[in-house]
């Protein structure tokens, strides 16, 4: 098999395997009640660099994923306890 076949087999595999984390974890995060406006779940994507698949999201997953709560504030904050968590 060629480089360049190969090459392309290991992209459509990276992008299959990035879709599915994608589309997995937008049904974890329903699952778990954290789909209040579907912002964070939307903004799930993904890349590939080199051979290797990142998962995109805005910048409060990472709250989230640590177990902020929803904001009393308003859109885009990060619950107090998070916040009192790190400072």
């Amino acid at each position: 098999m060629a480089q360049s076949a190969k090459t392309s087999k290991l992209v459509e595999a990276l992008n299959r395997v990035g879709q599915y984390y994608v589309d997995a974890s937008k049904s974890k995060l329903q699952s778990l009640g954290h789909y209040a406006t579907g912002e964070l779940a939307n903004s799930l994507d993904f890349e590939i660099a080199g051979q290797e698949v990142n998962i995109l999201t805005t910048q409060y997953g990472e709250a989230v994923d640590m177990g902020s709560s929803p904001s009393s504030q308003g859109f885009g904050k990060v619950s107090e306890r998070f916040v009192f968590f790190f400072f």
